[in-house]
């Protein structure tokens, strides 16, 4: 899916799946993840 809308939108998307572990990340992680993406 975010292939899709990467290729369609041409937006900076990022991807997750449960093996990234983005469960346990802190909020500094998350806030680097809405930083790098659009």
């Amino acid at each position: 899916q975010a292939e899709v809308i990467r290729e369609g939108t041409g937006y900076n998307v990022g991807h997750y799946c449960g093996e990234m572990g983005q469960d346990f990340w802190d909020a500094r992680r998350w806030q680097r993840e809405f930083e790098s993406k659009q």
